[in-house]
């Protein structure tokens, strides 16, 4: 045995003793290559090698193979939003885990926010892995909240949804010098199927993307030109069509290859969709202008304000209108002030004179009511001259009276009536929002008909807004008209 454990050491090899000896050749070669065997002279024993196997390492897929099983051409019937590709598995806490070819990747989600990217929207979420690589030590990727999978896998640096486009820009680091200095990112694009659009140089966040996807059923891909020099983007119309500003903040219309269909002149355009009305204004007046025959028709407001759900908001001197989205009249006549509401047929409207006053007694009742905190980052703008607020409908009839001095949405169905309040104003810069106050008064609550008016307690009030902040979805207190903090003097 002495041989054996000798011959063992200086080899350094694991044998053992041969299952078949009786296959085996005769004693005498060292080894036997044929069988695997090694034979001891000394001993008349036969042993073979044992190979023991390394485990594996899984196949990993690499950015260049994921994106060539992506490509828009070759995937036009498929939606890789859903939940069976790419399942997501949770473990413990922020830790996620889904399987990438053979490979289990481990990932957490991070908040919307920071070098990661942006989403601003609810349905999807950023995803991180750590990585091996110094440089890019940090990955991301896209996960679909609502199919609970990873739509983008994460071989990225940042990630950037830009939801008018139905487009993710995702981005890495350039290894070239040049584009290092000069802040430029390689740019892979992807719509929200999560396919392969392209791919480019480009800055962290281009403006537009080189790409936008018109969505299901036309599933159309559209190639985006370079804005015009010295221009950026206001806002996307449609895919074929860009609202942009130049440096002096007036506004023009091109389409995706860059031809200009209206100049760069205007103080504001306003252009819905598909729509062949634009409304533009300039030079105190705003036009209905048709993009097809290149008519301009003016109206009597002097200023487009904003919209939403359809309706546009204009004025003219110190008046309120409701239009439609081709400036017709939605809501009958001028107004001192006009809101929309979360419900798209009903507006706040408010009769007197809508200019915020300021005075000291006010402004020194106000800062001991509130604290001074809220006085460091940000502008005491008062309280209304004078005026009552009330409900019109879009066709101009009268749902609540203007008898009230606050009113607001606590609901889809339900209004909060205050009088005997007084209203004041404050804008905090630290949140970029315009702050409403309402102190003192009695409350009481009907329903969206003005109907079945109810007196209402402080507590019952309470009550109601955390009900209703737990039954309503999210987008109501973003689409709702204005909300007012209450206090008590």
């Amino acid at each position: 045995m002495n041989v054996f454990f000798a011959l063992l050491l200086i080899t350094s090899e694991v044998f053992i003793q041969h299952p078949d000896i009786a296959e085996c050749p005769t004693p005498g070669p060292i080894t036997c290559e044929t069988n695997n065997c090694t034979i001891s002279k000394d001993m008349n024993l036969f042993f073979r090698k044992k190979t023991v196997a390394k485990k594996a390492e899984p196949e990993k897929i690499t950015l260049e193979e994921f994106l060539g099983s992506r490509t828009f051409a070759e995937n036009l019937d498929k939606d890789f939003s859903d939940s069976s590709y790419y399942h997501v598995q949770k473990g413990d806490g922020n830790k996620y885990s889904f399987q990438l070819g053979d490979e289990s990747i481990q990932f957490g989600k991070l908040s919307d926010d920071g070098t990661a990217g942006k989403l601003n929207d609810d349905r999807y979420a950023i995803i991180t892995v750590v990585s091996g690589d110094p440089k890019n030590f940090h990955r991301h990727g896209v996960m679909s909240q609502l199919n609970n999978n990873v739509l983008i896998p994460p071989f990225f640096f940042s990630v950037i949804f830009y939801k008018e486009f139905n487009v993710f820009v995702c981005s890495t680091i350039s290894r070239n010098g040049d584009d290092q200095r000069n802040g430029m990112y390689n740019c892979f694009y992807f719509d929200t199927r999560g396919r392969f659009l392209g791919q480019d140089k480009s800055y962290y966040n281009p403006q537009p993307p080189r790409f936008s996807y018109s969505g299901t059923p036309s599933q159309e891909l559209i190639e985006i030109s370079a804005l015009p020099e010295q221009h950026s983007l206001e806002r996307l119309v449609n895919p074929r069509l860009l609202v942009i500003r130049n440096r002096d903040f007036k506004m023009g219309l091109i389409d995706n290859t860059g031809k200009e269909v209206l100049p760069c002149n205007n103080d504001k355009i306003f252009l819905e969709d598909y729509n062949e009305i634009a409304l533009v204004a300039r030079q105190g007046i705003v036009y209905k202008v048709n993009l097809t025959t290149g008519e301009w028709l003016g109206t009597s407001a002097d200023a487009i304000t904003d919209a939403r759900n359809g309706f546009v908001r204009m004025k003219r001197g110190n008046k309120w209108t409701i239009t439609d989205e081709n400036g017709n009249s939605a809501v009958p006549g001028y107004y001192d002030y006009i809101e929309y509401n979360y419900t798209p047929d009903r507006f706040t409207i408010f009769s007197g004179n809508y200019n915020w006053m300021i005075n000291d007694v006010d402004e020194e009742a106000f800062t001991a009511m509130v604290g001074t905190s809220y006085f460091l980052l940000g502008e005491y703008l008062g309280t209304p001259d004078y005026g009552k607020w009330g409900i019109v409908d879009n066709h101009g009839a009268v749902i609540i009276p203007t008898t009230y001095d606050w009113i607001e949405e606590l609901s889809e169905d339900l209004y909060l009536l205050n009088s005997g309040g007084k209203l004041f104003n404050y804008y905090d810069q630290e949140i970029d929002e315009l702050l409403f106050f309402i102190v003192d008064g009695s409350y009481s609550i009907c329903n969206r008909d003005g109907e079945q008016i109810q007196q209402v307690s402080d507590s019952e009030v309470n009550a109601l807004n955390q009900k209703y902040k737990q039954l309503n979805p999210k987008d109501f207190y973003k689409n709702a008209g204005q909300h007012a903090i209450r206090i008590r003097s």
